[in-house]
């Protein structure tokens, strides 16, 4: 009811400052009865004080879509700063396979830089290696299924170190995508585990006495390997942790709460390595050496056709459904040609349309389990013919936010999710922009495994619009 009104409201004072200036202000003690509780489904020309020169009404307008899949999907570990410039946080990485009927198989492969030491211990040469381990804290959601399952992840050494994707100005920017992989160099560690092994979220695997022992060896003969990061790096380059074939399910581990812990001398002497690198004074981090690369099979799935298309293309699914995985890529596409063929009907010439409200749905979503997680909520952003976001110039260019609403249908619960495009097609209603026809969904905040398979019929716009006879 308030929302009702809230549109009423709008539509009146659109109309007021229309007719100010004409005869047609004689129509305003009529504008009134807007503020009744009727659905603009029931306004009508009852309102109307002179025949057919205002009314209000309804319609649900069928969408034409298209699947599109995406590139450049941002995976590097992000380091968020405040207005200070201290670190508040930094997004975590993602390791794991799941295999889903909707998706397919998912793979997320992690790599890291190893940071190197704030200050550097004294080893006697007489010291002899105990043991060493990657420490990972993993977070608290996993994604997919079986979680008992067994899982193996396999450790290696990288034969480079990541590199710094651009430097200017002494801020290190590391851009990575999802496409994005390493060169692998030799296994450096192995672990088959299940959850019951992940004691207060971390997860230990061992890692090869000739690796941790090349480390302690070079503690013995040269600490100035571990003076600086550019030195570490040339010297222990980075690690891989590569899923197992058999594993079941996603999860993300934390980079700034992971590290290698080496012990040595028999009396448990331990020297730490974190898995984000030592900041040099000239040098701002922007993100950290370290992101996830993710592989996607489709085999034997709705999506299987995708590696025949281009990225940014549109294509239809071999089974006509619309799939969303923002991380994967997987994005839907919205035209909004239906909304421009209402308003330019030849039965409306001669009238001038304001948009109360029109509401993008996407409707009856359903969860496919608690741990294949729906997104929380989407946005809705308007592209360019190359399928690219369209600069942000006014308020009508903004992405539309798509809330998630809850609904029942018979036994099952379903959701929707909805979002106002008024702004926006009320700006081509009165300037006729051909960037407000089409839109792509996105996740709403960082792209996530959070997923949802939708029918195009299930997409509609629903609009709220009122006429008024220009002469």
């Amino acid at each position: 009811m308030i929302k009702t009104l809230t549109t009423l409201i709008r539509t009146t004072t659109s109309i007021m400052n229309l007719l100010a200036n004409k005869k047609g202000l004689a129509l305003l003690p009529a504008l009134f009865f807007f503020f009744s509780c009727e659905e603009p489904s029931e306004l009508g020309l009852e309102l109307n004080p002179k025949g057919d020169a205002i009314s209000t009404h309804y319609v649900e307008i069928p969408l034409e879509t298209a699947q599109v899949h995406i590139d450049s999907i941002f995976s590097s570990s992000n380091i968020i700063r405040n207005n200070a410039g201290v670190i508040t946080s930094i997004t975590p990485v993602y390791i794991g396979r799941n295999k889903s009927e909707d998706f397919g198989v998912l793979t997320a492969t992690a790599y890291s830089n190893i940071g190197t030491l704030d200050s550097i211990p004294p080893v006697a040469a007489s010291a002899s290696l105990d043991s060493a381990f990657l420490r990972l804290r993993f977070g608290s959601s996993f994604f997919g299924d079986e979680l008992s399952a067994a899982q193996t992840l396999t450790i290696y050494q990288l034969q480079d170190a990541i590199e710094p994707t651009s430097a200017v100005d002494g801020n290190l920017a590391y851009r990575y995508y999802t496409n994005d992989s390493e060169v692998l160099g030799e296994q450096i560690g192995q672990l088959t585990f299940d959850t019951s092994a992940v004691v207060n979220n971390t997860l230990s695997i061992p890692l090869s006495d000739l690796f941790a022992s090349g480390i302690l060896d070079q503690l013995k003969a040269d600490t100035t390997t571990f003076s600086t990061q550019a030195a570490f790096n040339e010297f222990i380059r980075g690690l891989a942790i590569v899923p197992g074939e058999e594993n079941t399910f996603i999860n993300s581990y934390s980079p700034a709460l992971s590290k290698i812990d080496l012990y040595y001398g028999g009396d448990s002497a331990r020297v730490s390595f974190p898995l984000i690198p030592k900041e040099m004074e000239e040098e701002t981090l922007l993100q950290l050496p370290a992101y996830y690369h993710l592989e996607a099979d489709y085999s034997g799935t709705g999506l299987e056709n995708v590696p025949m298309y281009g990225y940014n293309e549109e294509f239809q699914t071999t089974d006509g459904q619309l799939y969303f995985r923002s991380s994967a890529g997987l994005v839907p596409k919205i035209s909004y040609a239906a909304f421009r063929d209402l308003i330019t009907a030849d039965s409306l010439e001669g009238y001038r349309i304001i948009i109360n409200q029109a509401i993008l749905a996407i409707d009856s979503i359903e969860a496919n389990g608690p741990f294949q997680p729906l997104p929380s909520a989407l946005s809705m952003n308007f592209v360019d013919g190359n399928n690219s976001p369209i600069p942000v110039v006014t308020r009508a260019d903004l992405p539309v936010s798509l809330e998630m609403r809850t609904f029942i249908a018979g036994q099952d619960t379903l959701f929707r999710y909805q979002g106002d495009l008024a702004l926006a097609l009320e700006e081509y209603a009165l300037n006729a922009n051909d960037h407000y026809l089409q839109g792509i969904v996105y996740p709403a905040g960082p792209s996530s495994l959070a997923s949802f398979v939708t029918e195009p019929a299930d997409i509609t716009l629903k609009v709220y619009y009122t006429i008024i006879k220009e002469d």
